[in-house]
Parts: structure tokens; sequence; C-alpha cells
């Protein structure tokens, strides 16, 4: 059977891409530390084809790219992980860092990591933050913290996010579960899986920060991991306002962050889902507002996913 890479659908996708620009987003509150919205170019390249029948899909890592985790996202269930983590926190002053999340890896000449922690500084009453930190392992089993990632930082400001300071299950945190749960029924084109609950926001209502395993809603996608907010309001309205997908490798805190005015209500009305699906290339480009030619085949194959943004 001959197999083939999951192709994108440029042609179609690029011409839309045109038309609307950048999604990047994010909110002057929100968390996040270059950990940016999808852009047109990145959404791009999740829009998988599905080819002739008789094929086999088949998704490939770059040699050195990263690799996100798929399964126990635990550092007792990830034994390389842990031990590279305890190597490298072992000595570690001024600083402590509990591993929350083993999120990503990346063979080089040896191994990275990506570790979801919080973090608190070794003094009095110090205020946790939420960190991806990011450590080396060489082929002699040395390890060390090359770099991190602020989430949420230990600054907590009015109207500011407040890191999660007890569990981080979603299951252990009732009003979180019950917001997540109502927010997501109508969320298209991807499957959110929490992982952990991540801190808070006090706006006109609440901000929940969590995160997901994100899984595309096409054939052969692979889970990848996300920042969302979930807008709880005071007059019962649940509904996720932010997705933002985490890049492995970018570093920064939270001040790198480009922002933008946030609403009335304190929180970012970005559309989670802002790709809509078609049957003909002509009525994507129809809806894409601009005119557009592209291929309804691509070689032997038919295309299975048609998508164009306003």
């Amino acid at each position: 059977m001959k197999k083939i890479i999951a192709a994108t659908m440029a042609l179609v996708m690029a011409a839309s891409m045109t038309a609307c620009g950048s999604v990047e987003s994010s909110s002057s509150k929100s968390a996040g530390a270059k950990v940016t919205s999808q852009s047109m170019t990145e959404a791009v390249t999740t829009a998988v084809t599905k080819m002739a029948a008789t094929e086999e899909i088949t998704m490939v890592h770059l040699a050195g790219g990263w690799s996100a985790l798929s399964g126990d996202t635990s550092l007792s269930a990830n034994k390389n992980a842990k031990y590279a983590f305890e190597k490298a926190t072992e000595t570690l002053t001024g600083m402590e860092y509990e591993p929350l999340a083993v999120i990503g890896t990346q063979v080089v000449a040896g191994t990275n990591y990506c570790i979801l922690c919080r973090g608190r500084a070794t003094v009095p009453d110090a205020v946790p933050t939420i960190e991806l930190l990011y450590i080396y392992e060489d082929l002699q089993g040395n390890s060390e913290i090359t770099n991190s990632s602020t989430i949420i930082d230990s600054e907590v400001l009015d109207g500011g996010w407040s890191a999660n300071n007890g569990d981080i299950e979603i299951a252990k945190n009732d009003d979180v579960k019950k917001a997540f749960e109502k927010a997501s029924e109508t969320i298209t084109g991807a499957a959110l899986e929490p992982v952990a609950y991540l801190g808070s926001q006090v706006v006109a209502g609440s901000n929940y920060l969590l995160l997901c395993k994100s899984t595309a809603a096409v054939p052969g996608a692979e889970a990848g991991y996300a920042l969302v907010t979930v807008y709880a309001g005071v007059d019962g309205t649940d509904e996720i306002s932010d997705i933002s997908d985490i890049m492995f490798g970018e570093y920064g805190s939270a001040e790198d962050t480009t922002e933008e005015e946030v609403s009335t209500e304190g929180r970012n009305d970005q559309i989670a889902n802002p790709w809509a699906g078609y049957e003909t290339v002509e009525e994507a480009a129809k809806a894409a507002g601009i005119e557009f030619t592209a291929p309804e085949k691509l070689s032997s194959g038919e295309i299975y996913l048609v998508q164009a943004m306003k």
C-alpha cells in the first residue's frame, strides 16, 4: 500500500489567508508568554486533505523538530523527563519548581523537554508563577535548565491573572469544570481535552485559564497543546474566549505578548474557531470574499476538507 505524507490544501487556504491576514491576538489582561493564537500560516499547515481510499496517511516529524506528548503527561509516567528534571533542578537556588505536566520533547544531540511547572521564589510568602521550563539532557545524562516561558507571573495586579495555588485537576475545581464543559459544547473544528487548571482572573465574572490538549477535527490530525481561556459571566454565560497554541521553543514573559484592548465586559471576544467548511472551492472563494481558482482534486485523491474564513 502506497504511503503519503498528509498534505495541506495550500491553494485554497492561502487565498483565504490573503484576504484575512493574521488572527494572532491576545487580551491586554490575558495570560501568556510567547504563546500566541494561531496565525493564518499555521492554520494552513493544520488543514489536512484526504487522498484516495487505497492510500495510507502518515504524519511525520521533521528531524530536530518538537513533538507534543500524546500520552500521560505526568512526570511519574515519563521517567526520562523525570530524571532530567530532577538532575537539572537539584542544585537550583533562589527558585523552586513543581512539575505539573510534560508536554513536549525534541531529539537533538540529546533531548530537550518542555515541562509545565509551578514556580516559587524561595522567600517567605512568595507568590507562585506558571511557567514552561525547558530542560536539556545531553548524551552523557547531564541536564540543565536552558530557558523558560512565563504564562502567569508572580506580580498580582488588580484585574490581572493569579496562578492556581491548589490542585490543577479540573475535576477538583468544580466551578472551572462546569464552565469549561458548558463553554466547550459549541466548539467546532477541534477537540479540547483539559490537562491542567492554571489560574484565574476576576473581570465582570471570571476568566479561567486551562492547559488543554487540542486536536483538529480532521482525519490523521495530531494533538498539540493550547492555553484556553474560559469566561464565566455573572449572568451564567460560559464561553471560550481565547485559544492560544503553545509554540515550543519560543521564550519570553507576559510583557512580550502582543496586546489588544478587551471588550467592556473585560474579556476577549475572539472567535474560537474562525474556519468554516464548504462543499466546493467555489463556495469557499465566495465566502472568503475574493476570486481565485484551485483544483478540485490533488493528484489522484479527492479533496476531503475545504475551508475558508471571512
